[in-house]
């Protein structure tokens, strides 16, 4: 202990003594602090350091400061100063909180010292939390930015990267039961101190003085970005909840999974993570970015940062539910917009993302993962004007995905033999098909060996699904030469045919389809399951084309083959359920004068409830799921429909006193904003 206090006093002393003696120290306007540094050196043994460094570092001489910061680094490095005890300014803080807060105040720019903060981190000695944690890496982004010089931004960055593995390896180490759960009065208030999260302004001391756009935390905001520009036993078949259970469960689980922290390293990890994901979100300005720009850089290391952070995610962070719903809140939606950029660096580490996502994620993020193949990936391959080098990164990333066998089988299984999804897996193939034979239009400023490396990837990722096939199937293979096993085959061939028939007729109606529970219990024993998925989604595809075409005999096909019901209720739930299905052919549907349309229509509208909308409101809601035909008469039955369902599920709404009121302001309404927006009016 005796030793101890001579090595404090020997950091301290030699620390203030160098400040005294420095000729900056000597001018008038600095006798507060001439006078501060000599009090503290005569009364060192009163322990009055942490307030005369903290007015020390306040300073704006970079010698001055330099010497303070080295002495507090030291003092943390060697366990002499924890700032363990409440700050007696601020009691709701701990003195490390405002060390950490007087060291980050020293910024100075490029050539500012990060050690101090990277000590503070990672040290054993003292615990950073919360606000300090954001804080301290904040300044190092800043000190990044502010960089021109190679050496000082990759000393930053491998601060940052230091720093982050330590703020999660702690995380992984910390077991539950290590911490009591949070209580009410402490989530609010680490609610209230997330909402001013400190990383969101990072770029504003050294670049424009804009502020961060509020993002969107909602999942289905992938498909609105999009359009406007544990590892499974081998040989298992692994199937993804349905992408209906998906939305229930975000929805129910999202809010409170957020802030349900076990412990405060893992709120210090989740702060760190959703301020990253929020920074790789800012927009670049407009026409090509400037390399060197601080937008640009600032998005490529927050990147590059999550990607890091996801390459090394442990158990925790790979099962834990609250991290689970920020990488579907915040991180997927990132993806969505960097995964469209023109800017090749920032494509290729979202392409890295998305990758570690499918190797770590995969079986929460189905509908996620199906956004980004259909909307974003498979896209590039398919237009013309993709550049070649986003095709040919796109290409080699699906050769990774594609050399591994249980990658295919799922990606078949959720997708392609789900009712719901759109078919992945062969679309893939098709679009690698075209590739490799060269009949994809010419790429952007490829040339013909660029071209012909181009096929030749696409006939590797070919040659890699065969053989991944292959793979997941050998032990599967039976010896066609060994004749019991052929006659067991024959057996076994006409019991499938007969169960078959027998499935696909008791999954025939729609209230069986949209439930595939019984397939998902125990998929692995019995594969044919998914066979008779693909057969009913084969039909129910083709059902939906006649439809969208001709819609009367669209819905006589499926309800031949059984996959809807005859009655008006079974087609209604269907129109309301099935979103592929063209919106103009379901309001010319529902139009007509026909006894089934009249009956369909009617079953269609008392499946909606408008209680406690107001009229517009139910009315646009009302709207959502067709679009009106052009035929007054058709908007007449609709609308008079509408009118009476919205008033019986209103019946003290006060506003009409009859059914026949609210048709003529529905219909008014309607006529109105034809008028107001049509073209050929």
């Amino acid at each position: 202990m005796c030793e101890s206090v001579k090595t404090n006093e020997m950091f301290i002393i030699r620390a203030l003594e160098k400040i005294l003696n420095d000729r900056e120290i000597k001018k008038s306007h600095h006798s507060e602090l001439r006078k501060a540094c000599e009090i503290a050196l005569a009364d060192i043994k009163n322990e009055t350091r942490e307030s005369q460094e903290e007015k020390t570092s306040s300073f704006e001489i970079t010698r001055i400061v330099i010497t303070a910061i080295d002495c507090i680094q030291k003092l943390i490095a060697y366990g002499h100063l924890t700032g363990s005890i409440h700050d007696p300014v601020n009691p709701s803080k701990f003195l490390i909180d405002r060390i950490v807060e007087a060291i980050c105040s020293c910024f100075h720019g490029p050539n500012t010292d990060d050690g101090a903060l990277l000590t503070v981190i990672t040290s054993q000695a003292c615990e950073v939390h919360e606000g300090s944690v954001l804080l301290a890496v904040r300044t190092c982004y800043n000190i990044y930015l502010a960089s021109r010089n190679l050496i000082n931004q990759t000393t930053a960055r491998a601060t940052l990267t230091q720093m982050l593995n330590v703020i999660f390896a702690r995380m992984e180490a910390m077991t539950d039961s290590n911490y009591p759960p949070k209580t009410c009065e402490e989530i609010e208030e680490q609610v209230k101190l997330e909402a001013a999260s400190v990383l969101e302004e990072i770029v504003e001391k050294v670049s424009s003085k804009e502020e961060l756009q509020e993002q969107s935390n909602n999942t289905e905001q992938l498909h609105n970005v999009v359009s406007s520009n544990e590892n499974p036993a081998p040989n298992m078949l692994y199937r993804l909840p349905s992408q209906e259970s998906l939305e229930t469960d975000d929805a129910q689980n999202s809010e409170q999974a957020q802030h349900n922290f076990s412990h405060i390293l893992q709120k210090d990890a989740f702060l760190v993570f959703r301020s990253l994901c929020k920074l790789s979100m800012k927009p670049l300005p407009e026409g090509q970015p400037d390399p060197k720009s601080h937008e640009l850089r600032s998005k490529i290391l927050s990147l590059q940062l999550l990607l890091s952070i996801l390459q090394n995610a442990g158990p925790v962070f790979r099962s834990s539910e609250m991290f689970i719903n920020a990488i579907k809140q915040y991180l997927c939606v990132a993806l969505s917009k960097n995964g469209v950029s023109s800017i090749p660096e920032v494509f290729e580490l979202s392409l890295a993302i998305f990758l570690a996502l499918l190797e770590n994620f995969k079986t929460h993020l189905k509908m996620q993962t199906e956004v980004f193949f259909k909307e974003i990936f498979l896209n590039i391959l398919e237009t013309s004007n993709s550049s070649f080098e986003h095709k040919y990164m796109v290409i080699q990333a699906l050769n990774r995905i594609c050399g591994e066998a249980q990658s295919i089988v799922d990606i078949y299984v959720n997708y392609d033999a789900d009712l719901n999804s759109a078919n992945i897996f062969e679309r893939l193939v098709n679009d690698i098909s075209k590739i490799a034979q060269g009949r994809q239009a010419i790429e952007l400023g490829a040339t013909a060996a660029q071209e012909k490396s181009m096929r030749i990837k696409g006939l590797e990722c070919l040659v890699f699904i065969l053989k991944s096939m292959v793979e997941w199937s050998k032990d599967l293979y039976v010896n066609p030469m060994d004749q019991g096993a052929n006659n067991l085959g024959s057996e076994r061939q006409a019991s499938d045919e007969t169960e078959s028939k027998t499935t696909i007729a008791s999954y025939g109606s729609i209230n069986s389809l949209s439930s595939t529970s019984s397939f998902s219990e125990n998929p692995g024993d019995n594969p044919q399951h998914f066979e008779i998925m693909k057969h009913l989604k084969e039909i129910r595809e083709h059902g939906n084309d006649l439809f969208n075409r001709k819609p009367e005999k669209g819905i006589t096909y499926l309800i031949e083959h059984r996959i809807i019901g005859n009655s008006p209720s079974d087609i209604a739930e269907y129109l309301h359920s099935e979103n592929r299905l063209d919106k103009m052919k379901i309001g010319d549907f529902l139009g007509e004068n026909h006894k089934l349309n009249r009956e369909v229509m009617y079953a269609y509208v008392d499946h909606m409830n408008f209680a406690g909308k107001d009229f517009v409101s139910a009315l646009r809601y009302f709207l959502e799921g067709f679009r009106l035909p052009g035929e007054a008469q058709k908007i007449d039955r609709l609308m008079e429909k509408f009118a009476a369902r919205y008033c019986e599920t209103n019946p003290n709404n006060g506003l009409f006193s009859s059914a026949d009121t609210a048709y003529v302001l529905a219909y008014s309404i309607i006529m109105l904003t034809t008028d107001l927006h049509s073209q050929s009016v």
